[in-house]
């Protein structure tokens, strides 16, 4: 099968459609579909400010390849995620980092899927305490960090090409004036993370820890140790002073309670010599509670010991015991053996 040709006989036309002069010999419909191809690709090419490699190709809307672009054309900042633009590097946009606080941005979405760079910004603010960075990637993935002073406005790099994988560096503050005057920072560091390609999440923070100072540390603690015994010391008073309350308060309610009992008189017959047998007789019996015990109530002549009588009162004494009430069966007498 042979290619179809067109023949043009006006050397100085143009073609009404594709644009191209014309001359007197064959073109093959091939080579005329190729630059139209081209032509298009020419009218459509991405105007985004170096700042993507591609774009939609029935918009023309770029597809921002560093995190924190925004707009058609990649020309401006993600305001409303935080990201924000530099006084100095035009064109970046940088996430502010928070001091002492950990970040985590997971690149995972459908519309990271050309991302390749990220930007970060971070100004330590306590001028005696050292700065810790860490960093930590998911995946593959390049770093730099730069530097930029008050008095120096251009960066300084100090690190390149870094693999952040892990990585962790201590800033030390005899080296970098931390801290904020006449509400300007005296030192930024700025983190650029590229050459990584989505899914991946990275793990970036800033930290200034003041260090443990045993000296102080102890003298809390021996204080503190201190302020506790003292505090169980008096709770332990306090304590013993409400017993000895509430042993006070029973014994008061005892008393009250022994004053309450019924009482009455007795009149008692003594005689000369007290040589009188038989069973003795009470002169009080109070029952318990329940019926079943008593308390029994006795006067006793005390010995005399070869005198009249023994001192004090006649040597008359009120004896108590307890007693149990009922009838109490007698023992079975035994009887005698018939031989």
């Amino acid at each position: 099968m042979y290619a179809r040709v067109h023949e043009q006989t006006a050397p100085l036309c143009v073609h009404p459609i594709y644009r191209y002069p014309l001359v007197r010999k064959r073109i093959h419909y091939a080579e005329l579909l190729q630059e139209r191809e081209a032509q298009e690709v020419r009218e459509h090419t991405c105007s985004c400010n170096a700042q993507a490699v591609s774009c939609a190709a029935d918009t023309g809307r770029c597809y921002c390849s560093t995190k924190g672009l925004a707009g058609d054309r990649c020309d401006k900042c993600d305001n409303t995620n935080h990201y924000h633009a530099d006084v100095y590097n035009k064109g970046a946009c940088y996430y502010d980092l928070a001091v002492d606080y950990q970040f985590t941005f997971n690149l995972s979405k459908k519309e990271d899927r050309h991302l390749s760079a990220i930007n970060f910004r971070n100004a330590p603010v306590k001028p005696d305490v050292d700065a810790d960075f860490s960093i930590t990637c998911s995946a593959h993935a390049r770093m730099n960090l730069t530097v930029r002073t008050r008095a120096d406005p251009a960066e300084r790099t100090l690190f390149s090409d870094l693999n952040c994988t892990n990585f962790r560096y201590k800033f030390a503050k005899s080296e970098h004036a931390f801290g904020v005057e006449d509400n300007v920072t005296l030192t930024t560091f700025f983190v650029y993370v590229y050459d990584f390609r989505p899914p991946l999440w990275i793990q970036i923070s800033f930290s200034q820890y003041p260090k443990l100072n045993l000296q102080q540390f102890f003298i809390t603690f021996s204080s503190c140790f201190l302020l506790l015994l003292l505090v169980a010391a008096a709770l332990w008073k306090i304590k013993q002073k409400y017993d000895i309350y509430r042993r006070r308060q029973r014994l008061f309610v005892e008393m009250e309670q022994m004053a309450s009992r019924p009482f009455s008189q007795v009149c008692v017959e003594l005689e000369k010599g007290g040589g009188g047998v038989g069973v003795p007789a009470p002169v009080a019996l109070e029952p318990c509670r329940g019926g079943r015990a008593a308390v029994l109530s006795l006067l006793v002549r005390l010995p005399t010991g070869g005198t009249g009588r023994a001192p004090p009162l006649g040597g008359l004494a009120v004896a108590s015991a307890l007693v149990t009430l009922g009838h109490h069966h007698a023992p079975p007498a035994k009887r005698p053996r018939h031989r």
